[in-house]
């Protein structure tokens, strides 16, 4: 790559981390912590400048924190699974309820569409979690809603994205792949703990999931359109 388009990486990596702390979604700080390190690692031959610039970033990821007391109280309760993080132990009822609801339909679930109806219906916890229309956990979504035939093939579609971009970028050691892996796995991570593939009413992300694999699919030639001439002359 260029040194242009190395600056505007770095760039845009100085204004992404203050922004996605001051978001205060512990998810992302989990996801962002874990990727950045990774691309930096597999983008830079000279390991010890790999490192250096990691530290350099944790530095400036913490000095970002200080400025956010708010932001540092989400990122300390990040492990906390008690009542004294609500919206920690909330999500683990609803994954319990998720879970119940796999167990007893494990083939076909409870239907599409109908896990608000289940959970509150059928499946609601002892201690009142609020009004959601979602678990907050994309796999338990499909499994409880859709059994293994819709979990399955949900799970086998990431396998499957997984393989050929790890396989691609081993191949080529190519930025797009290197690209696209970290894109999936921070994509998986946030899946974990909130709605970002097919989400109840919030349909940006799953779209954006699709715009960058389909991008990925084409500079790959997965995707290859191509035209006869007969179509041309008309």
């Amino acid at each position: 790559m260029s040194n242009k388009i190395r600056l505007f990486y770095l760039l845009t990596i100085l204004v992404n981390i203050p922004s996605v702390v001051f978001e205060n979604t512990r998810i992302v700080y989990v996801g962002l912590g874990i990727i950045f390190p990774l691309i930096i690692l597999f983008s830079i031959k000279n390991k010890l400048k790999a490192i250096c610039f990691i530290l350099l970033l944790g530095i400036y990821s913490f000095t970002c924190f200080q400025l956010s007391p708010a932001a540092t109280q989400r990122f300390s309760n990040i492990s906390t699974t008690t009542q004294s993080d609500f919206s920690n132990y909330q999500r683990i009822l609803m994954w319990q309820s998720s879970l119940n609801m796999f167990i007893e339909h494990p083939l076909f679930g409870v239907g599409v569409g109908n896990w608000h109806e289940q959970y509150t219906t059928n499946y609601q916890p002892p201690i009142k979690t609020g009004d959601f229309y979602h678990p907050h956990n994309v796999p338990l979504d499909m499994l409880s809603e859709s059994g293994v035939v819709g979990g399955g093939s949900y799970i086998i579609l990431f396998i499957y994205l997984y393989y050929i971009s790890i396989k691609n970028y081993l191949r080529k050691k190519d930025i797009i792949s290197l690209a696209y892996i970290a894109s999936l796995f921070a994509y998986s991570i946030n899946c974990l703990t909130d709605c970002m593939f097919c989400g109840y009413n919030i349909k940006m992300p799953t779209t954006m999931f699709w715009l960058f694999t389909g991008f990925y699919l084409i500079l790959n030639k997965y995707v290859i359109i191509s035209y006869n001439n007969k179509d041309l002359n008309k």
